[in-house]
């Protein structure tokens, strides 16, 4: 835990997530985190599996990859 969580502190630190952006919203986002917090998703893989094409949407928002 203690590893996973220095890992995401050095992501957002070195902003390494991929940017995403939501087709309702017309937001763009720097992360999936930061995406699925701002939209009220509890779990990030959701947004994740949206931007690789294996699920349409989540919470009825499509997200792609910037």
């Amino acid at each position: 835990q203690k590893i996973s969580y220095a890992n995401k502190k050095i992501i957002q630190e070195q902003n390494l997530g991929k940017r995403v952006y939501c087709l309702e919203t017309k937001e763009t986002y720097d992360s999936i985190a930061e995406a699925a917090k701002q939209n009220g998703i509890k779990d990030d893989i959701l947004v994740s599996r949206c931007c690789n094409g294996k699920q349409k949407s989540t919470n009825g928002l499509h997200f792609v990859f910037v």
